[in-house]
């Protein structure tokens, strides 16, 4: 319960100062929910999610004192992501060579790739995305006429 007043505080944080569709806009581009970005969260993907989220804060023209007060963090802790993120790093794509794994999460399909990579279905979209995947793979003979 603590955890969600808290997001709701710090999502009324930002609406107050018109920057919410930052963390929706940066939630959505990597794949995570936009609650994942000001929670704590430890993982590769929104660890690296949220590092984007207030380097996005910085462009907008917030310094790190005020980011760390809007997403109540230290603000060494928000410079100390935004350095890691690094000239070009947040730039690269992600490694394919691993196989990926799925999990459910309130009634969507997350595919994650070496935990920088996750799409999020719905029931219905896996099913399409797999009636896609069969009809592409699905070599037809040709007809001799």
């Amino acid at each position: 319960m603590i955890a969600v007043d808290r997001e709701r505080i710090l999502r009324d944080r930002l609406a107050a100062r018109g920057l919410d569709h930052v963390l929706v806009d940066v939630a959505r581009d990597h794949h995570v929910l936009p609650g994942e970005l000001l929670g704590r969260a430890k993982s590769a993907l929104v660890t690296r999610a949220r590092h984007m989220f207030w380097l996005e804060l910085r462009a907008k023209g917030l310094s790190y004192p005020e980011i760390g007060i809007l997403c109540d963090v230290d603000h060494t802790t928000v410079m100390s992501g935004v350095r890691r993120l690094g000239p070009g790093l947040a730039k690269r794509p992600p490694s394919l060579h691993q196989e990926p794994r799925v999990e459910w999460r309130n009634g969507e399909c997350v595919l994650r790739i070496q935990d920088t990579t996750a799409i999020l279905l719905t029931r219905a979209e896996l099913v399409e995305l797999h009636r896609r995947i069969v009809e592409a793979l699905w070599v037809k003979e040709p007809r001799d006429e």
